[in-house]
C-alpha cells in the first residue's frame, strides 16, 4: 500500500512541476507587490492579461543579467508579438523603459500565487 501511495505521490508531483514552478524574486523591482527573496507559484503559460506579473526568459536580451525577471505586463504599450513590462517600484527598476519591448515568445509564465515565505541562501 505504501509503494502505491509512493508512486500517485510521484506522478502527481511530476504533473504539477509540469505546469507549475516555485519561482523566488531576485531584488527589489516589483516592491511593494513583492518583495526580494519571496515565494511564488507560477503557472506555465503564455496566456497573460492586462496588469499579470509575468515570468519572462532574457537570456537573449541585452542590459539584463538575469536568466530570468518578474515583471508586470502592460498591454496598453504593447503589440499582438512584443510586450511591455514594468517593475512596480518604479524608482527602482530595470524594464521596458530601459531596454524596450520583450518578443511574447521569451514568456515562461505568469505568477498564480504568491506567499508569506521568503528564502535567503547563504553563501
Amino acid at each position: 500500500m505504501k509503494k502505491k501511495a509512493l508512486i500517485i505521490l510521484i506522478i502527481l508531483l511530476d504533473l504539477f512541476l509540469l505546469k507549475f514552478n516555485l519561482v523566488i524574486v531576485n531584488g527589489n523591482s516589483m516592491n511593494p507587490t513583492l518583495t526580494n527573496h519571496q515565494v511564488c507559484i507560477m503557472m506555465k503559460t503564455k496566456q497573460i492579461n492586462d496588469g499579470d506579473i509575468i515570468v519572462i526568459n532574457t537570456k537573449n536580451i541585452a542590459k539584463i543579467p538575469a536568466k530570468s525577471i518578474i515583471k508586470r505586463y502592460k498591454a496598453d504599450y504593447s503589440t499582438p508579438q512584443m510586450i511591455y513590462v514594468e517593475g512596480d517600484n518604479k524608482n527602482n527598476s530595470l524594464d521596458s523603459h530601459d531596454f524596450g519591448l520583450i518578443n511574447r515568445h521569451n514568456i515562461i509564465g505568469k505568477v498564480i500565487f504568491v506567499s508569506d515565505v521568503s528564502l535567503t541562501f547563504s553563501h
